[in-house]
């Protein structure tokens, strides 16, 4: 009797640490979305932005070394790239990993897009061989986001830009980054890829906003076109001119020749799009308030697409890293 109950406790054992070795590692970080075979495709190569993909075996020594940083990985790129893990333990995701020419664990691979993006176009990826600490991934993988932001050295190439194009209806609205450093930050890149084809994304660094020129040309046609636009834009000009030191986030408004600006103390992704969002009207094609961050969040979640886009709208939370 004493050796079968000591069998069954072996075998008990047995069967937890086999149970225990076959999950996922990352169900539970919200940052992180667990990828199948089934809807890799959709997750990474669905989309505009960067994925930086970790292909694991939950019962590999170095997996289980790597998975804290991966934890701090995913809260630090959240909002600028998706995170994604294969557990290629899984009988469903074997072929998955081989296809990716996965040979070892862990394997990390950074999923880029193509410059302009068609449904079913496959992204560059390419394996990361650096060192495994959240600084150089972060880096490595904010080094490969796309950029559609495009920089200004001169604020009259906007102002030519919306006289020029006074009578079309795409694009009707413009951001404006006035940023105190000349580097795109890369969550201002990843909500203006959020936004392609919708709204225009610009940074400008506060070092080349010069004196504003009342009989220059373009200046005069642009106040012509949007008079109230025009006061108001050269009212913030002036503004970052005697304040150099700060940032200023604008939405040039073409249809109601209105300029609003950005209230909040941080550049985050939810908060920058729900000042769009409030003013346009219009709904991002990826990121908060999007019908791909609803499916994401059915994913991350396991909860039905529907249900997932109804409570992110409800209770999405602000993304917490301040990138300016």
């Amino acid at each position: 009797m004493r050796l079968n109950i000591l069998t069954r406790l072996f075998i008990w054992a047995l069967l937890c640490e086999i149970f225990v070795n076959c999950q996922n590692f990352y169900d539970s970080d919200p940052h992180i979305i667990e990828a199948t075979e089934r809807n890799f495709d959709k997750i990474v190569y669905s989309t505009n932005q960067t994925s930086l993909v970790e292909f694991y075996a939950p019962w590999c020594g170095y997996c289980k070394q790597l998975k804290p940083v991966m934890h701090r990985v995913g809260k630090k790129l959240d909002g600028i790239a998706q995170v994604v893990t294969v557990n290629c333990d899984l009988d469903q995701n074997k072929g998955l990993c081989s296809k990716h020419g996965v040979e070892g664990f862990p394997t990390l691979m950074v999923f880029r897009p193509p410059k302009v993006y068609r449904k079913g176009q496959k992204h560059a990826n390419e394996k990361y061989q650096g060192e495994r600490t959240m600084k150089p991934i972060v880096e490595f993988v904010k080094s490969r986001v796309k950029n559609s932001v495009k920089k200004l050295r001169a604020i009259s190439t906007i102002q030519s830009m919306l006289s020029k194009h006074h009578e079309t209806i795409l694009n009707n609205y413009t951001v404006i980054l006035f940023s105190k450093v000349d580097i795109i930050p890369p969550i201002f890149k990843s909500i203006g890829i959020d936004w392609l084809s919708q709204v225009d994304f610009f940074m400008m660094h506060n070092k080349n906003i010069g004196p504003i020129d009342e009989t220059d040309k373009i200046q005069s046609k642009f106040a012509s076109l949007y008079p109230k636009m025009s006061k108001s834009l050269n009212d913030i000009l002036q503004k970052q001119i005697d304040n150099k030191d700060s940032n200023r986030l604008i939405l040039l408004d073409k249809v109601n020749d209105e300029v609003h600006i950005y209230d909040g103390k941080k550049i985050t992704k939810l908060a920058v799009t729900k000042f769009i969002n409030e003013i346009t009207n219009l709904v991002p094609q990826e990121g908060p308030l999007s019908k791909r961050q609803a499916y994401i969040d059915a994913v991350k979640t396991g909860k039905k697409t529907k249900k997932a886009k109804k409570n992110h709208r409800k209770h999405a939370k602000e993304n917490i890293k301040d990138e300016l």
